[in-house]
This record gives structure tokens, sequence and C-alpha cells, in this order.
């Protein structure tokens, strides 16, 4: 048995370019004092935090899920790069290691050789970051988990009827950006909210697209194992956002689920966009032993008015043998001039109960606290290798037998509390 673990420090949307107006700016205080105050924006009061943040957390990926600037402003992009190299260089993280999912303020949508996108693509490479293109997911595997990067960003209403031609697209684009033309009875029925997001979305709704998702359903095929993380900038689940946002939701990502579910797949997919924290999760209708797949959104680290920028760190516990999967969330939003861990949360297959466990904790003293060494002595467990017996106690974990304190630990380090 192989428990694997891997480290993953998610963030979203960083849109430079966006509002760099620093919130100190009306501040009626001198030029010496706001700089010896230090940052005051999202992005530079988390590389300050950076190195307390590494003595909790070990970090083995950096997943971004899209927006590294905002509008078509390469110098925009070229900041957010160069923002993440920078973090990959302070948390130690392989330059392929930083996997990217490009997001709709990344690339023009509507043309394949659009310069954001070939920007994007020849700053990546220098890099030696992991990002997926148009047609091709990236897929690699980092302490033999495998991680797949998602282009969510293609336009799904053009591409769900390949024979129309793009003049028919055109016109619709056009009557869309148009709207107020429209007859003022019909004009009526629809919210301003709407109005607003027809005009941007232009038809160009995201999708993944018939042939990137072959590709990935192959890419998953040829790697061990049942589970894997999968990147995207656009959420595959609707969320709350989807009511503000209607062109939020990738719309042929049903299809890919479906499928990853009935091959009894784990998924954990991590995405941007919604500027939101969300966590959900689904399992296949009707079918018993069915994979799950967890959808975990991040809200940023940007200044965009009404949201509260946040980052989470995901540590993924996973083993094939037992059919398991685990992911604990820390997620971290900003409070002030600092990013606050909120309270962390698992992420688990809920048909992993304890009916599967191999060891009873009956035997355990209710309040108190163990270390793993101490909770194999008093189960007689002396034969049970360390990373097996971590496996049966998250299982109890789930069912709020016990509490685990600092989980993202190396095993020995856990202290076990008994709730029973």
């Amino acid at each position: 048995m192989s428990l694997k673990r891997l480290g993953i420090l998610h963030i979203a949307d960083l849109h430079y370019g966006l509002s760099e107006h620093s919130r100190l700016d009306k501040a009626k205080i001198s030029v010496r004092l706001k700089k010896d105050i230090g940052p005051d924006d999202p992005k530079g009061i988390f590389l300050g935090r950076i190195p307390s943040l590494a003595q909790k957390h070990k970090v083995d990926m950096l997943a971004f899920t899209g927006d590294l600037g905002f509008g078509d402003d390469s110098m925009a992009m070229e900041e957010g790069i160069e923002y993440l190299s920078t973090l990959g260089e302070r948390l130690s993280i392989l330059p392929e290691h930083v996997v990217i999912s490009p997001g709709n303020h990344d690339l023009d949508r509507k043309n394949a050789s659009g310069k954001e996108f070939a920007l994007l693509m020849e700053k990546c490479t220098a890099k030696k970051f992991t990002v997926s293109d148009r047609e091709n997911p990236a897929c690699i595997k980092i302490n033999d988990i495998p991680v797949l990067s998602l282009n969510t960003c293609l336009g799904g209403t053009e591409h769900a009827f390949y024979d129309m031609p793009e003049v028919f697209w055109d016109k619709i684009r056009e009557i869309l950006t148009n709207i107020d033309v429209l007859d003022e009875t019909l004009l009526s029925e629809v919210p301003e909210v709407i109005k607003s997001q027809l005009k941007m979305a232009a038809m160009d709704i995201p999708a993944i697209g018939q042939r990137q998702c072959d590709h990935a359903e192959k890419c998953l095929s040829d790697m061990d194992g049942n589970f894997a993380i999968i990147i995207g900038h656009h959420n595959p689940l609707p969320t709350h956002m989807i009511v503000v946002r209607p062109y939020a939701e990738v719309i042929d990502a049903g299809r890919l689920i479906f499928n990853l579910l009935s091959n009894e797949r784990r998924i954990i997919f991590l995405h941007g966009h919604t500027h939101c924290d969300t966590a959900l999760l689904t399992r296949a209708p009707g079918i018993p032993d069915s994979g799950l797949m967890a959808c975990i959104g991040a809200t940023g680290l940007h200044t965009i008015p009404g949201s509260t920028s946040s980052i989470s760190f995901i540590d993924v516990l996973a083993d094939d043998k037992p059919d398991f999967l685990c992911a604990i969330v820390y997620r971290y939003q900003l409070q002030g001039s600092n990013f606050v861990q909120g309270s962390p949360f698992f992420v688990w297959d809920e048909g992993m109960r304890t009916n599967k466990s191999s060891i009873s904790i009956e035997k355990l003293e209710a309040g108190k606290t163990f270390t793993v060494e101490e909770i194999e002595k008093e189960l007689d467990q002396g034969t049970i290798d360390h990373e097996k017996l971590a496996i049966e106690l998250l299982r109890h974990r789930m069912t709020h037998q016990i509490e685990i304190q600092d989980v993202d630990r190396d095993i020995e380090d856990w202290r076990i509390f008994v709730n029973k």
C-alpha cells in the first residue's frame, strides 16, 4: 500500500490591470508612511505571507485557474506570469509543476491565432510552465497523481453546430451586442443584469469541446489509478453565481463528468472565474459504485468590488487499493492587511464509510488525544503500516467519530482526538 499525497496551492483570477489603485491612496498620510505600511493589494499581501504559510503547508503544485490580466492588456498578462513565477520560486515548486488553465481574459476565444493566447503560450513555454492548448489538455504526474489542465474557453455555442456558416454566428453576435434594439415589449421582460451579461457573452459561452474531452479521457485511461486532479477556468457544476453570470458554467461538461463517474474515477476539479468560494460534489445517479467529482472554486487575488480575495491550500491523500480519495481544504481570506485561515474542511467520497474500515476505535477513550503510535498500541495494530492506519483514521474522521489535528504534517505528527 502506498498513500499518495499532493499539496496544492490553488490561485485564480489575478486580473492584473483591472485596478491597481491602493486602498491607501486617499489616506491623508505621508508617502513614506504608506511605504512603511507595506503592500496594500491582495497579490502583494499574499507574497508577504508566503514564508509563514510555507511552514504550515507542503506545496508540490501551483494550480492557477485562469485570468492573469483583464481585457487584452499584454503587459498585464506578463505581470501575471511573473507573479506566478515568483510564487513558484518562493515555494520551491518545480516550474513544470506550475499548472495553468487559461481564462477568458487570457486569450481571444473567437480567433485561433489570437494574440493573447499566442503570447500566453510563448511566455509559459519560456518559464517551462504546464498549460493546456486549444484542443489538448496538459497531462502530467506529480507525486504519482495524474494532473490535467483543460482549456474551458472554447466558444461553446458556436462549436455546438459545426456546419453553420461563420456569417450566421457573426449576425447572432451583432444582434446580442445590440440587444437594446429589441422590441420594447420584449426588452421590458429582460432583467437589466441579464442584458449586460448577454452583451458580454455574445454567444461565446465557455465549453471544453468534443476533441479535448476525448483527449482528456484517453489521457486518464493511459494513467494508472482511478483518481486525478483536473483544473479549468470555468466551473463544470452550476454555482449560485450562475444567476448573475449566466455564461459562467461550462455548457458541455456533462458528458465528460458522466463518463468519468461511470468509470468510477474520483476527481478533484479546481476552477476560478466565478469570483466566489465554492465546494460542490456530485456522483452519477443510478450507478451504485460510481466515482465522484468534487468541484472547488476560489475567489482569486483581485481587487474587484464586492468580493473578498481568497486562495486555498489543498492536501490530497489517495490510494488505489482501497479506492480512497480525501482532500483537506485550507481556505485563506483577505481580512484587512492579512490572509486569515478559515476552518479547514474535508472532501471525500461519501461511499467510503467506516463499514469498509478494517479497524474499530471502540477501545479508545472518549475525550482523549492520541498520537498515531499510541493508537497502534491501544488497538494492538503493531503489524499495520502507518499509511494504512492513516487511511482507516481518515475514514473514521469522515463520520466525526474522531478529529485529526496537524493532518497536513507527517502521519507520525498527527494528533487524534476521540469524539465518541
